[in-house]
């Protein structure tokens, strides 16, 4: 036999069970929107921080390619200047055997000249 419990206002009489089931209907639902807060906040939470997360490795990605830019512009700088230093060696190399060939050979040609005028 269930339990019957009075309203003190208008004297209406109804199962201690419906009084229980209303309260924790409504403990219930205040827990649920408590929870949903909750969660919403720590979502919210969660999706600043990934954007701050992604802003900074954006930052750093983009500071890592002008780093390895501007290696890679300095090693072909080194590169270019060390061939053009390499060639610039082997013609002056070049030019100095050019003159030493010349030198020897000139002598030669001053007799062989003067010896045909002389014919």
């Amino acid at each position: 036999m269930p339990t019957n419990i009075k309203c003190p206002d208008c004297n209406h009489e109804f199962p201690l069970e419906e009084a229980l089931n209303d309260e924790l209907r409504e403990a219930i639902e205040k827990e649920k929107q408590d929870l949903r807060q909750k969660m919403t906040d720590h979502l919210n939470k969660k999706e600043e921080e990934i954007k701050r997360l992604e802003k900074q490795f954006k930052e750093t990605l983009h500071r890592r390619e002008q780093e390895v830019q501007k290696e890679a512009e300095e090693t072909l700088r080194k590169r270019i200047s060390s061939d053009f230093e390499h060639k610039l060696q082997l013609l002056e190399q070049n030019n100095k055997e050019n003159e030493e060939k010349l030198k020897r050979s000139a002598p030669q040609k001053k007799l062989s000249l003067c010896g045909k005028s002389r014919i």
